[in-house]
């Protein structure tokens, strides 16, 4: 911000109050504003906004090929009133500015602003510039939240895009060189689907093509296999090409350990030009090894990132399922696809200072590099969740899916919990010596999905833990002894036996109705449910019991079982066997570990102890990647 004012006050010292003229209307989005101004030929455009005019922010110039030009102003605030003007430079450098415009913003959608909370701890100095959010829904969407908005540092909305939510997640969201967006709106993991879509800041469609027109292109620039789905990242390339993700299957016969026919998911990138032509394509079918597959096989390799390097024109693949970042062959579209290395364990490079494979990042997401002060090394941030790391002292791993992790609550009869938990991590890599170093890593709670970790331009450390797990983190867990630990199951064993078969004296029969309404009153449907049936067998056990003390002429008459029932039903005074089963079975529900949907995203001081100046927390929902932009438009600082 301070830079953007720096540079509208110069731009007033040389010549303010000039003869353009421009107009401001409204969009189709209630926060961004469309300036229109006119001007020569080869001249460039800007508008400088702010909430008085003193403005403090300035979008990206548009050069003039037309004799009007139209502008799109975003990063307001709702029901806000602004002030803009529009900046021309002309051809030999000099600039005209027009008179202030006033402009209100709009409502954002009511009641579906994600529920987010900023926290600016004391002393704290966030990095200035917009946080873009893209966000996955909760359970059958209730509130119908909005899933992209961009945040400024005080967590106030200041943009959004609204979309067809049938159509998934924005996987991710990306700013282009243009000052457009483009994102992979897809809503799956595994299954068919996904488009590109590019849009304006006021939420214009550009262009888009679903994975079905991709295939029609692929087929007709003769390549014969197709896309089951466009997922998770894109890339644009400095010559205006588009590195489309996507994944693919093949059949294999008869593979290790497993009998007859598995379809196998891998992953393939295409190389669009400009005109949507497929140039290039890479699939992890040719260049590596099907049989080795860490996790969640046959959804082999679950690629979620693909970097571009311009220091060498390669590409750079996150295969999640691998626990491998890999560098591979493009060249700038000349590559022939080969992997130039594999980073991760079991890869090509020896992590320095460490024997234990937990150093390394597992089912990571968001690879992303850059050179750091030492020339020979490339930097890699990445965010590792830790999906079947080796944390602990029995050699139990992670698990793979959020569903099999072993609560601390979990452990009757030995079932073992694992600790779990993740990382924002920066690596050191030398390419030349295959070797990697841990340059900063901070741990975070057990995020089995999703996460960024990226350098904000103060230096500062930007994460996103995508879904915190509520379990406990607990690195440094000593072994518990063999015999304390089964003495313990043992004790619980012995209750669990007194409770289900032991008589109840009179004197605590009054206390067994606790329970009852405990589960009654907590979960109503289901307490009821189960007593029900438990009362239901008890009495089914007593009629049972009785009509077979019968004498044998009693037996020979109509059975009136509806009565014996109820009759039974009176007679029940005390819990039994199958009373106390159905308890027990109400109970579980409160114990068992609900996944409950919340994000975080944290900014932090590289330098150890590293300190807090920035937290985004949000409720209801899970981010699917949120990532720090210095504005909403290219080479712009706020």
């Amino acid at each position: 911000m301070f830079l953007a004012t720096a540079f509208v006050l110069s731009l007033c010292s040389v010549h303010c109050g000039g003869s353009v003229s421009g107009a401001v209307t409204h969009t189709q989005n209630p926060l961004v504003a469309q300036y229109t101004v006119s001007g020569p030929a080869g001249s460039t455009m800007a508008v400088e906004f702010g909430p008085d005019t003193n403005y403090g922010f300035i979008t990206s110039a548009i050069t003039a090929t037309a004799p009007t030009v139209s502008v799109l102003v975003a990063g307001m605030k709702e029901n806000s009133t602004y002030h803009m003007r529009a900046v021309v430079t002309h051809t030999d450098g000099s600039k005209e500015f027009d008179n202030d415009h006033p402009f209100t913003t709009g409502t954002a959608p009511s009641g579906r602003i994600p529920v987010m909370a900023v926290t600016l701890p004391s002393g704290g100095s966030p990095t200035p510039g917009v946080e873009l959010v893209s966000l996955n829904p909760p359970p059958n969407n209730p509130e119908n939240f909005l899933r992209v908005v961009a945040l400024n540092p005080a967590g106030e909305l200041i943009w959004y895009y609204d979309f067809d939510q049938r159509l998934g997640t924005a996987q991710p969201i990306k700013l282009l060189r243009n000052g457009h967006f483009v994102m992979v709106l897809f809503g799956g993991t595994t299954g068919p689907g996904g488009l590109v879509r590019e849009i304006d800041l006021a939420g214009k469609t550009i262009h888009e093509f679903t994975v079905d027109q991709l295939n029609q292109w692929l087929a007709a620039a003769g390549y014969t296999w197709k896309a089951n789905a466009i997922h998770h990242d894109i890339e644009e390339l400095p010559n205006g090409h588009l590195l489309v993700l996507v994944n693919t299957r093949k059949k294999f016969t008869n593979l290790p350990g497993r009998r007859g026919v598995t379809s196998v998911l891998g992953d393939a990138v295409v190389d669009l030009d400009q005109n949507y032509k497929p140039v290039w394509s890479w699939s992890s079918f040719d260049h590596l090894d099907v049989n080795r597959h860490p996790m969640l096989f046959p959804d082999w390799t679950h690629a979620n990132t693909i970097a571009y390097s311009a220091d060498d024109g390669e590409i750079v693949l996150s295969l999640r399922n691998q626990s491998w970042i890999i560098k591979i062959d493009y060249a700038n579209g000349h590559g022939r696809g080969g992997v130039v290395w594999r980073l991760g364990y079991q890869g090509d490079f020896t992590l320095l200072g460490s024997t234990s494979p937990a150093d390394w990042f597992f089912a990571q997401h968001d690879a992303n590099f850059f050179y750091g002060k030492d020339a020979r090394d490339l930097w890699f941030a990445v965010f590792d969740n830790g999906n079947n790391r080796f944390p602990d002292f029995s050699g139990n791993i992670c698990p793979s899916n959020v569903g099999d992790v072993q609560y601390p609550w979990m452990t009757f009869f030995g079932r073992h919990v694992p600790d779990c938990y993740s990382r924002p991590v920066v690596f050191g890599v030398n390419e030349a010596e295959r070797t990697v170093r841990l340059l900063w890593s901070r741990i975070v709670p057990y995020s089995y999905w999703g996460g960024v970790t990226m350098e904000t331009p103060t230096g500062n450390m930007f994460f996103d833990i995508a879904n915190p797990s509520e379990q406990v983190v607990r690195i440094d867990k000593q072994k518990l002894p063999l015999v304390t630990a089964m003495l313990k199951e043992l004790a619980i064993l012995v209750v669990v036996l007194v409770v289900f078969f032991a008589p109840i004296p009179k004197t605590v029969l009054s206390l067994a109705i606790v329970p009852l309404v405990v589960i009654v009153a907590l979960f109503p449907g289901l307490g009821l449910l189960a007593v029900a049936i438990g009362l239901f067998l008890d009495a089914g056990v007593l009629v049972l019991a009785q009509e077979s003390r019968k004498p044998e002429a009693a037996r020979a008459g109509p059975w009136d079982f509806h009565g014996d029932m109820l009759a039974a039903l009176r007679r029940i005074n005390r819990p039994s066997f199958f009373v106390v089963i159905a308890i027990a079975f109400s109970f579980l529900p409160m114990f068992a570990p609900q996944e409950k949907l919340n994000a975080q995203v944290v900014e932090v001081t590289r330098q150890q102890p590293a300190q807090v100046v920035w937290r985004l927390d949000i409720s209801g929902q899970e981010s699917y990647r949120t990532v720090h932009l210095p504005s909403l438009y290219p080479e712009v600082q706020w």
